[in-house]
Order: structure tokens, then sequence, then C-alpha cells
């Protein structure tokens, strides 16, 4: 449990303070910089002004580049670029809550279980820390696939609900894209 709260702890850290400065990760202003492509294309949907293909509405001129299923998703649910904050800092909050689910759930003994050591030196890490601030949404993903782990024992089909949605969000605009080869 003790891992756990460290964790909680430094990942919690760089998502509210921008802790990271320290080992070169950079930051960028405003935060969630990743979220916010898929959130102003959300508004852009709403605003029947976006398709796959189109324009990006990203504020930073990149190209799309999540599967369309997400906008699509996050302008249904009314989610855009004036909740990118509370949809970042949230995204972030679950993220580190599913890691310290995670942890704890890892049974424990009198020794050192260093692949926890391990584990918890991954997380709580550069990378991650990168993700949590850029609100890359593939912490939605790590979300689900963590579900699907943690419940495939008791809850097969909340298990494979959550794999299937995985799979549905990442590989989504997989089969889509050979149709622009």
């Amino acid at each position: 449990v003790l891992v756990a709260v460290i964790i909680a702890t430094v990942l919690l850290g760089s998502l509210f303070l921008s802790s990271w400065g320290w080992a070169k990760v950079p930051v960028m202003e405003p935060r969630f910089a990743d979220l916010r492509m898929v959130t102003y294309t959300a508004d852009c949907i709403r605003n029947d002004s976006w398709s796959v293909g189109s324009a990006s509405c990203d504020p930073y001129g990149r190209p799309f580049n999540y599967p369309p299923l997400l906008a699509y998703i996050f302008s249904a649910l009314s989610l855009g670029s004036t909740t990118t904050e509370v949809v970042g800092l949230t995204l972030g909050v679950l993220v580190v809550a599913v890691f310290v689910i995670a942890i704890v759930c890892i049974p424990a003994n009198k020794n050192i279980d260093w692949r926890l050591v391990v584990a918890g030196a991954c997380v709580a890490s550069p990378p991650v820390a990168l993700q949590l601030e850029r609100g890359n949404t593939d912490g939605i993903i790590f979300i689900f696939i963590a579900i699907a782990a943690l419940a495939h024992r008791r809850l097969r089909a909340v298990s494979a609900i959550s794999a299937a949605t995985t799979v549905g969000l990442k590989l989504f605009s997989a089969p889509i894209a050979l149709v622009f080869l």
C-alpha cells in the first residue's frame, strides 16, 4: 500500500504541478495539448464542420491522429474545448486511481516483491507523467485494459466489454485508413 501511495503522490504531483522539469519532460502550455485535439474536434463535429479527412480543428494546427470514434463520443457527451481542463484532470486522476488499484490488488507477501517495485518505478516515470500532462487519450485505453485485466476472473462480461471497447477505440480507424491507401 505504501508503494501505491508514493506512486499516486508522484503522479498526481506531476498532473497538478507539472513537476517533471528536473527530468527534462517537456511541458506545453496550456496543459492537455493532446486532449485539446479531441475536444476541439468534438466542437467542430457539433458544428458540422469536421469529418474524417477534413481540415484539422486542433488549436495547434496538427493533423487529427486519434480514432475518429473518440471525437464523436466526446461530441455526443458534449465534451468540447471548454471542458478540456476538467476532462484532462478527471482522466489523469482516473489513470492514477487505476494504477493504485492495480498495485493494491497485487497479492502482498512478507518479502519485498521486486516485480512491484519495478512496476512502480515504471509507472512513476517521465513517460507516464508526459501522458498525464498532455492529456493523451491513451490513458482511456489504459483504464479499459486495466478494468479488463482486473475483472477477468470474477466479472468476465465486464472484462470482455472492456477489452472490446479498447480494441474498438484503438483499432477502429485502422480498417478505415486502408480506404485512403
